[in-house]
């Protein structure tokens, strides 16, 4: 299903599927199956191909993939992350401009052998313009407590707290308020 490229017009459906066709594979099939991802994202990594990749895995499958295909995704990643913002809709809903391929990448942050600068690649953007703090706020509060250390955790949490003091949008002071209980547990 992976080197075939079938069309999934549902992300979490293709997820679903593949969760389960993983689960029924032995050792030996996991590692061949790894092997194909490594291969192709080391040797193709467009952001489709990236996407496709974390939609077919397991996150806990991503620290067994080649170290040259993980250190090329995560720099993607890393960049797109720093790339990303997002704007209200003329509908009041909150939609992503760029950095979808980050936002794709969220449930493996925590497998990454560079999560350091993932943080601090969201330091950076909750120091920015507002579109670039909400970007982070929506897509990665619930994941940034498994990317924080506990050396991180004071300065970030301070971060947190002085952006929620400043901040005049209430909805991020909400998230603000959300993630700092979220990292002081």
């Amino acid at each position: 299903m992976y080197r075939e490229k079938v069309e999934f017009y549902d992300p979490e459906v293709l997820s679903e599927i593949t969760q389960k066709i993983i689960a029924k594979l032995n050792q030996d099939q996991i590692d061949e199956y790894l092997e194909i991802v490594s291969i192709n994202l080391s040797s193709e990594p467009y952001d489709e191909e990236i996407t496709r990749a974390f939609e077919m895995l397991l996150p806990k499958h991503w620290p067994r993939l080649s170290e040259v295909t993980k250190i090329r995704v995560e720099e993607m990643i890393i960049s797109d992350i720093l790339k990303g913002v997002c704007f209200e809709s003329e509908h009041g809903n909150l939609v992503n401009h760029w950095g979808n391929l980050g936002v794709s990448a969220r449930n493996f942050l925590e497998y990454f052998d560079f999560k350091y600068l993932v943080l601090r690649a969201f330091s950076v953007k909750l120091e920015r313009a507002e579109e670039e703090v909400i970007y982070i706020l929506k897509n990665f509060s619930e994941v940034t407590k498994e990317i924080v250390s506990h050396e991180e955790k004071e300065d970030f949490l301070k971060l947190i707290k002085d952006l929620q003091d400043k901040s005049e949008n209430k909805w991020i002071v909400s998230k603000c308020q959300n993630l700092h209980s979220i990292l002081e547990v």
